[in-house]
């Protein structure tokens, strides 16, 4: 899970981007229970979806935001304990890292687990941690069962029949809606944003 790109014709509404979900903001409401899509006014036509917390995809979404977190810590935890023994030093594992991400060393840091991971962040979140994997089936044990299992509920949501409703409403909405002009492109970006109503604060996904 991190913040993205702001749209500024959108009132601070955090962007992400995930497999074929296009762009995607998110926000929250405090009305309209039920998933709707609309149209924007702005010169970018923007398509919106709402969701109630008590919706099975934004229930999903919490849960795996939940999981990640702790997730990700306990990676951290094992890598500062093996750091500490003198099992791995930490450089190795910044270029094992970085290896797999094709990225110059040296735009990681790596004074600790901490700054690695932290360096790291903008490569992986909740919905897409294959360089976690990559690390901790090549240095971990404790951690590698858990992950497997946390990849396996991510795989089930991505192809829950609620989020392929999603998708397919995205893809269809956004193909009815006319690209911005633009002198030197003829594919534009067509935003999307998801309104999470209810109980829901203001995150990103």
């Amino acid at each position: 899970m991190k913040g993205g790109h702001v749209d500024p014709t959108l009132e601070q509404q955090p962007s992400v981007s995930k497999g074929p979900l296009q762009p995607v903001d998110v926000t929250a409401i405090s009305h309209t229970p039920q998933p709707t899509i609309t149209g924007s006014l702005s010169s970018t036509p923007t398509t919106v979806i709402e969701l109630s917390s008590k919706d099975e995809v934004a229930t999903n979404i919490g849960s795996l935001h939940s999981r990640f977190a702790s997730l990700d810590s306990n990676i951290r935890d094992e890598f500062e304990e093996l750091v500490e023994n003198g099992k791995v030093k930490l450089k190795a594992v910044a270029r094992s890292a970085a290896a797999y991400l094709s990225i110059q060393v040296s735009s990681l840091k790596y004074g600790d687990v901490d700054e690695l991971f932290d360096s790291l962040q903008p490569h992986y979140d909740f919905f897409s941690c294959g360089v976690l994997k990559h690390l901790t089936d090549t240095y971990l044990s404790n951690a590698q069962t858990e992950l497997t299992q946390y990849i396996d509920s991510v795989d089930k949501f991505s192809e829950s029949s609620q989020l392929k409703h999603i998708r397919s409403t995205i893809k269809e909405k956004s193909s009815s809606l006319p690209a911005a002009a633009s002198p030197t492109t003829s594919n534009q970006t067509k935003p999307v944003v998801i309104k999470l109503t209810d109980r829901w604060e203001e995150m990103t996904i």
